[in-house]
């Protein structure tokens, strides 16, 4: 607040409320005043009007012209009389000297019968009976006929200036008004002087603490003069120098806090970039011995099929429940890493153009055996067109809803649509199963939230959907879910971008092997995965042939090239060579007749991006036996 509008304020506060006293009181006494001397006049004036008229009163009782005439003469004589008339009784004027005015002559015309008395602007106008209130005595003049004590003999009528009265007024007002100017000008000059004992300290006080505002705490009050002021200029500046004093204290804590939260910080990222780096490290070796183990139970199962039916049946319970055992392995460690990863940053959407129909078949491909075990019909809707989005995210979206699906669902069927809209896409999974409460919709894309079903036997960590979850958000999407217990759950994933007619590509066809070509090629540098490979392709009839390098597979791909059925190549190898380097050069010798598929078990972004990009089908450590099989075109032998 400015000192002006302080000074201000508290001048119209004073001034005004004594101004309309003063201008009230004054107009009312100066009112008075003005009525005071037009009645003063009034008054003047039927005073000398009642002079003439017993003055008159004897000269008119005789019809003395002379006598009526001095008399006229004297009063004529009167400060202020502009005009005088004398009449009889019957109203014939005996002398007549200047301007009555039309109002006295008036009143004449009507014979009053007592004093009359009338105002105009400019003259106040008398008339006055002239009564006999006693004879002449003798030796004077006769009355008239008919006159007598009592009676009225004539009239007199006076007109008297009003311009010494205006003038009065007028001076009367002029003096009110100066003495009015002189109040206001005194009270002015005092009020000022006292408000600017009070307003300079104001004003004083609001700069010092727009400055305490702009974090200057070196405004100081000077602590002078005596009373309320100065006990609020000692107080503010103490203030001051505590709320100085506090924010240098509160300072040093902040910057304290702030490097022991920044030191936290930095260990917190180094703990957590350490658990990246060794998940990404170490996933490789984690989802080997996984890898191994799903391939040797899967050839024991197709090595059980093959002895007696006795052995069979007391043998296939166990290696059902290691196999059951080792999927949920496979789910659990596959989650978990993923999940790293994302946490890691490491995920990324690259977009590329993408087949819908080829891609959800192929996922559909592998998960349908899943879907047949538990008496599901698995069903797809989807138009050929192309997307521009992330193969890889749009792979895991898909496998993980159809898994869910899958998973919760007694019987009936599920079902993956596609729906092209005018500027997105909507990808659908509906499925028959038991539904989900509509108190836990909110919760399911939770990392680690599991619903409870009594129906359902309970596994894997609650990690499918919380991956599906930040899937969709990586590709800019957005993901919806209705369900109804009792009657199945629809997951409604909606992706940005317009869905365009398929255009024919040439890509690797994946043939399934024919009876002429019964070799596997392998390519692996580990030696438990070269055994299990081979003993997994041995139960079911397929020669295979691995190596840890890739020269001496080139030697055997060009010695039995008619006979090479499927190749298996994993992405890390140790003569130098990357899993895509080695299986261009596999292609080169064997054609693209024969499909080959990469493993690998990195989840380095980079790395996948590499992968995706080679045009082959990448497959995922750790993976069971249907999902090798059903990218190599081969049957599990009845599985």
């Amino acid at each position: 607040m400015r000192s002006g509008s302080i000074r201000s304020r508290i001048l119209l506060a004073a001034l005004v409320p004594l101004v309309l006293a003063v201008i009230s009181v004054g107009a009312l006494l100066l009112t008075r005043h003005a009525m005071e001397i037009e009645r003063n006049l009034v008054e003047r004036t039927v005073s000398l009007a009642r002079q003439a008229a017993m003055l008159a009163e004897l000269p008119l009782a005789t019809g003395s012209r002379t006598n009526v005439q001095a008399v006229a003469d004297f009063v004529e004589r009167s400060v202020g009389i502009v005009g005088l008339s004398l009449t009889d009784r019957d109203g014939a004027t005996v002398d007549n000297r200047g301007n009555v005015g039309a109002t006295a002559l008036r009143m004449l015309d009507g014979k009053p019968l007592s004093v009359q008395v009338e105002r105009d602007p400019h003259l106040v106008s008398v008339v006055h009976p002239v009564v006999l209130f006693a004879l002449p005595s003798s030796g004077s003049a006769p009355v008239n006929a008919g006159a007598s004590p009592g009676q009225r003999v004539g009239y007199v009528a006076l007109s008297v200036s009003r311009e010494d009265e205006r003038r009065s007024v007028a001076r009367l007002w002029w003096t009110g008004a100066a003495i009015l100017l002189v109040a206001v000008l005194l009270s002015l000059a005092l009020t000022r002087a006292a408000t600017r004992a009070v307003a300079e300290p104001l004003a004083a006080l609001s700069t010092a603490m727009g400055r305490v505002a702009r974090d200057d705490f070196s405004a100081q009050l000077p602590e002078t003069g005596r009373g309320e002021f100065r006990r609020l200029a000692v107080d503010f500046n103490s203030m001051t120098r505590a709320l100085h004093a506090a924010r240098r204290g509160l300072r040093d804590d902040v910057a304290q806090a702030t490097a022991a939260l920044d030191a936290r910080t930095r260990e917190a990222e180094a703990a957590n970039n350490a658990k990246s780096r060794f998940l990404a490290a170490a996933s490789h070796d984690l989802r080997q011995p996984a890898h191994a183990l799903s391939l040797y139970v899967a050839a024991l199962r197709q090595g059980l099929r093959m002895k007696g039916s006795d052995v069979s049946a007391a043998l296939m319970p166990a290696v059902d429940g290691i196999q059951a055992a080792s999927r949920s392995l496979d789910a659990l460690l596959n989650a978990v890493l993923d999940i790293s990863r994302f946490d890691a940053g490491v995920v990324s959407a690259e977009a590329a153009e993408v087949g819908a129909r080829a891609l959800i078949d192929e996922a559909l491909t592998v998960l349908r055996s899943g879907a047949s075990e538990r008496g599901l019909r698995l069903r797809s809707r989807v138009p050929d067109v192309t997307l521009h989005t992330d193969a890889t995210l749009l792979r895991r979206i898909i496998d993980n809803l159809v898994s869910n699906a899958i998973r919760f669902s007694r019987s009936g069927g599920i079902l993956v649509a596609l729906r092209p809209r005018r500027d997105h896409v909507l990808l659908q999974v509906w499925d028959q199963g038991s539904g989900i409460a509509a108190a836990n919709l909110p919760l399911i894309f939770d990392e680690f939230y599991q619903v409870k079903r009594s129906d359902v036997a309970q596994g894997g960590m609650g990690l499918g959907l919380a991956i599906v979850a930040r899937s969709v958000r990586l590709l800019g999407g957005d993901i919806k879910v209705s369900s109804r217990l009792g009657s199945g759950t629809c997951f409604t994933v909606t992706l940005p971008g317009t869905a365009l007619p398929r255009r024919n590509h040439v890509t690797s066809v994946m043939r399934p092997v024919t009876h002429d070509r019964q070799l596997v090629l392998v390519l692996d540098d580990d030696a438990l995965i070269r055994s299990s490979m081979q003993t997994l392709f041995s139960a079911l009839g397929v020669s295979v042939h691995a190596e840890a390098s890739i020269a001496p597979l080139l030697d055997v791909a060009r010695q039995e090239k008619a006979s090479v059925a499927a190749i298996v190549v994993d992405y890390r190898l140790l003569d130098g060579f990357t899993g895509i380097e080695a299986a261009n050069r596999l292609r080169e010798v064997v054609g693209a007749v024969v499909p080959i598929v990469l493993i690998t078990g990195d989840t380095s972004a980079e790395r996948l991006r590499a992968l995706t990009a080679s045009g082959f089908p990448v497959l995922h450590k750790p993976l069971d036996s249907d999902r090798l099989l059903a990218a190599l075109g081969m049957s599990g032998g009845g599985e």
